[in-house]
């Protein structure tokens, strides 16, 4: 398959649209496993450096990024994934994005009991920050 900088853009675009239509379900969290911003990470991995046209359709409104670590998970082959071999790049990849870009992120390590409780406990978090109210004036 050939990808182009405008395949891209459209996911990114497609992936906000979707997004938008989900949270206007009314439920406080929503849980993706991908977004308009990793669609930017996935092109850099195919197109390269030069390339920044899903730019054009990332949204930044996520409260908190849930980064599953790629250590101690086994890679299992589905006839569309890259390979193992690409797995600790692009997690190194996802850290310095998320990093470089200013957003709130969470690695998610260890055994899967460890990862899941840590995820429940940020976005409990996330939540109570979310819905307490400031300080008296």
């Amino acid at each position: 398959m050939s990808w182009t900088g405008d395949d891209f853009a459209h996911i990114a675009v497609e992936q906000a649209r979707i997004e938008e239509a989900a949270a206007r379900g009314g439920s406080p969290v929503l849980i993706c496993d991908t977004d308009s911003f990793a669609t930017t990470v996935w092109e850099r991995r195919y197109l390269g450096t030069d390339s920044r046209r899903a730019w054009e359709g990332v949204t930044d409104r996520r409260a908190l990024y849930l980064l599953t670590d790629h250590a101690g998970v086994p890679f299992v082959q589905d006839g569309i994934r890259d390979g193992e071999h690409v797995r600790a790049e692009m997690t190194r990849w996802f850290e310095d994005a998320l990093t470089a870009t200013g957003r709130s992120w969470v690695l998610l390590t260890g055994p899967l009991p460890d990862r899941v409780d840590l995820a429940v406990r940020v976005v409990d978090l996330a939540l109570a920050q979310r819905a307490s109210f400031g300080a008296p004036l």
